[in-house]
């Protein structure tokens, strides 16, 4: 086990087909029986499974599973071996300003190609920018946490899918309840002025 969040816990695991580690996030049975919280979880999958960035973690598979009768879905991730930012700050202290440069560059190309999707990441904070480490000691973003994303939405939009060319694929990550408007979501701490006011 890696971790814990108020969903769910994500643990490291070996793919057996592959011998690779990934990381698998699940929810927990309190944000199972939610079913605001399985629509948030179920969203973060569609989301995860369109972007392609080397800055994003992005999903690999889904895993579905029974257990006592209940059936579990887990999201499949690369495993990132390495801290996130907070950790770093946490033990580093203050970053020199070329790091800090080559860190902040890589988290708004990744912000840029979620721009172009029209997804809002709504909680980005150093525990959710992961730092990988490369062969060459180096460290890269990747930007992950994708549960509480926002969606823009324009009455003109006609990009088709590429599945079917009449569907818009973001009809179906549309929800009203996770996105309305006055509904606060968030880490307070990180929140910008208007996100705060609704």
């Amino acid at each position: 086990k890696l971790g814990q969040g108020g969903m769910g816990g994500v643990f490291q695991v070996r793919d057996e087909r592959t011998g690779l580690i990934r990381a698998v996030k699940f929810m927990n049975s309190r944000a199972r029986a939610a079913p605001d919280m399985v629509k948030r979880f179920e969203r973060e999958i569609k989301v995860l499974g369109r972007l392609n960035n080397p800055f994003i973690l992005a999903a690999i598979d889904v895993t579905h599973f029974q257990k006592e009768g209940e059936s579990i879905i887990g999201l499949v991730t690369d495993f990132v071996e390495g801290p996130d930012l907070e950790q770093e700050i946490k033990e580093e202290g203050s970053m020199k300003p070329e790091r800090l440069v080559t860190i902040a560059g890589q988290v708004l190309i990744a912000l840029e190609t979620l721009r172009k999707e029209r997804i809002v990441h709504r909680d980005l904070k150093p525990a959710n920018i992961f730092l990988e480490e490369m062969p060459n000691k180096e460290q890269m973003v990747r930007l992950g946490d994708f549960g509480i994303v926002g969606f823009e939405f324009e009455s003109d939009r006609t990009t088709p899918s590429k599945e079917d060319p009449k569907e818009d694929p973001y009809e179906s990550m549309r929800d009203q309840q996770l996105t309305r408007v006055g509904y606060t979501v968030g880490t307070p701490e990180f929140m910008s002025p208007e996100a705060t006011q609704g």
